[in-house]
């Protein structure tokens, strides 16, 4: 557990400073807001990766489906959705858990009616069900 060491009275207040899901909840990340720089693009370089990294390089896309595990608030009032998400090598051979600490902006609800108004029909936890990105140049 990620909390553990974290003084919860029983107060009212506790639950105003950490609210955590348990069992998570199911979220959409977008990883742009997330994380630094640039994702999903190639970055401007002298030589571009070689296929062995494009093959087995972390694969982000701007929205990963993620879980929620906690609203962490801090002393000055900002609000930090803590998430786990699940990021894929390009060729699905290996995957990892990243924990992010991310702005309420950069999360939605995963349900039906979020991925149809925001278009996102396409996101599956897993990287094979996607139609390969390739393209012939």
């Amino acid at each position: 557990m990620m909390f553990e060491s974290w003084f919860a009275s029983p107060d009212v207040y506790a639950r105003r400073v950490l609210q955590v899901f348990d069992p998570p909840r199911a979220v959409l990340v977008n990883m742009a807001v997330s994380l630094p720089g640039p994702i999903g693009e190639e970055i401007a370089t002298r030589s571009p990766p070689n296929l062995a990294v494009r093959a087995a390089g972390l694969r982000l896309e701007t929205w990963m489906p993620g879980r929620q595990i906690a609203w962490a608030r801090t002393s000055t009032g900002r609000f930090w959705a803590v998430v786990a998400v699940e990021a894929w090598s390009s060729n699905a051979l290996s995957r990892l858990t990243m924990h992010l600490w991310t702005t309420p902006e950069a999360i939605v609800l995963d349900t039906p009616a979020t991925r149809t108004e925001r278009r996102m029909h396409e996101i599956t936890t897993a990287p094979w069900n996607r139609p390969p990105r390739f393209s012939r140049q």
